[in-house]
């Protein structure tokens, strides 16, 4: 506890201090009016008892207390006001990243979809292709059996026919040389 001395000389610098403020009021809201109360009030606490001063100097350690542990909450609220700003900052940053990021997928959905759907056209044409191939197999191998098919009926009928016609020439070259001979001994015998 302070000593009654002490009190007296603070509540002499309070009082001075709050004449002056009638005189010279700060920028504060305070009407002369609320100065006035002020001043009457500390005259009040210098006309006091000692048993009065003493509770007033318990009274005032505790606003002291209260004042201090206000500064501290109040430091406190103003070190949860700059970590919730801090965590908005980020928060926004995140949610910014994370829309860049789902754009980014978006994006990269689609041209997975294009690139899908060039892969089933592309497959879709060498199955055609192949199909194609096998067609033009199958369409060959026939042609090649038709071809062999009409070479050896070729080979058949013509054979027939060329040695059919070459027994005819055969006999007509005979027949040809027997009448030249006759032609020759008729010839003979007219002359």
């Amino acid at each position: 506890m302070t000593s009654p001395r002490k009190i007296q000389i603070d509540l002499k610098t309070m009082i001075k201090d709050t004449k002056q403020l009638r005189f010279n009021p700060p920028d504060l809201n305070l009407s002369y009016k609320d100065m006035d109360d002020v001043h009457q009030a500390l005259e009040k606490l210098r006309s006091l008892s000692q048993e009065e001063r003493t509770e007033a100097e318990v009274l005032r350690s505790r606003i002291d207390e209260q004042s201090t542990l206000i500064c501290v909450l109040k430091q406190r609220a103003d070190e949860m006001l700059l970590r919730c700003q801090a965590l908005e900052k980020i928060n926004t940053e995140l949610e910014n990243l994370r829309a860049n990021v789902q754009v980014e997928l978006e994006n990269e959905r689609k041209k997975s979809e294009l690139l899908e759907q060039r892969f089933m056209h592309l497959a879709s044409n060498h199955r055609e292709l192949i199909n194609f191939k096998n067609e033009y197999k199958s369409q060959n191998a026939k042609l090649e059996k038709e071809n062999e098919r009409l070479r050896k009926e070729n080979e058949t009928l013509f054979s027939e026919e060329v040695q059919e016609k070459e027994e005819t020439i055969l006999k007509l070259t005979q027949e040809l040389k027997d009448l030249a001979e006759q032609h020759k001994i008729l010839e003979t015998e007219y002359q």
